[in-house]
């Protein structure tokens, strides 16, 4: 019997949906590294992902699709959602792309939602907007020292 991770399963997903609902392999190749074809193997078995071949430019290329399944599963969320909590005196951001850490600072914030507006496809200044709240939630939420090592560091 082998072990799936199925929450790496389930971030692909939402990874190909903030993609606009269908991506080709190379690109979620850069994204996951080679490993990805396990996965996405995984997520076709399950009814999640459709594969498929496109024409681009003259190329044939193999994407994956979400299934109805799959949107029935992610429901109508926004496309690129984002969680935010406090690790280690730094936010750590949680993507369909995988996680990120940052310092509470709108510079960071800003960085990192100009870098996942273009890869989703999204208005950069409305997530920057869900990011800033976020991360003042998550201070807010923050217990102990925690606290306080986000809020002392400069910005």
């Amino acid at each position: 019997m082998e072990l799936v991770n199925l929450g790496a399963v389930w971030r692909l997903v939402k990874a190909v949906a903030a993609l606009g609902g269908e991506a080709p392999l190379e690109r979620l190749e850069g994204i996951y590294g080679g490993g990805v074809e396990y996965l996405l193997g995984i997520a076709v078995e399950l009814g999640m992902l459709d594969k498929g071949v496109r024409d681009v430019r003259g190329r044939r290329r193999v994407v994956y699709r979400l299934t109805g399944r799959a949107l029935a599963a992610l429901g109508p969320a926004e496309r690129c959602p984002v969680e935010v909590e406090v690790r280690g005196g730094l936010l750590v951001l949680k993507t369909p792309f995988g996680f990120y850490r940052a310092e509470y600072s709108a510079s960071a914030l800003l960085s990192i939602a100009e870098k996942l507006a273009s890869a989703c496809g999204e208005d950069r200044r409305g997530l920057y907007k869900r990011l800033r709240e976020g991360a003042e939630r998550a201070v807010e939420r923050a217990r102990g020292l925690e606290r306080w090592l986000v809020a002392a560091r400069p910005r």
